[in-house]
């Protein structure tokens, strides 16, 4: 659940998010990482995946919860597109 929460927190760019400014800090070296908590250091570490897969151009969750949609059947109906966009955020 805190993947999900984390990763929508940074695709709607919410600068403001604890894991997006840890990040930044432990980046700039403003702050260690061992200072962090164990749950703040999981939200960084899971902010670093992210990171690092949009600089790969891997799917992002959006694109890969829709080709799991897709996968249960054939192209989706007006319904179940917004069904899919509703279950993977648009």
């Amino acid at each position: 659940m805190l993947g999900l929460v984390l990763v929508l927190a940074m695709q709607l760019g919410d600068p403001s998010s604890r894991a997006v400014r840890n990040y930044e800090a432990v980046a700039r070296g403003q702050i260690p990482f061992s200072a962090l908590t164990p749950l703040e250091q999981q939200e960084v570490r899971e902010a670093d995946r992210i990171f690092r897969a949009r600089q790969k151009g891997l799917p992002t969750w959006r694109e890969r919860c829709i080709a799991q949609q897709k996968l249960a059947g054939d192209t989706p109906t007006r319904l179940e597109q917004a069904t899919i966009d509703l279950k993977c955020g648009k």
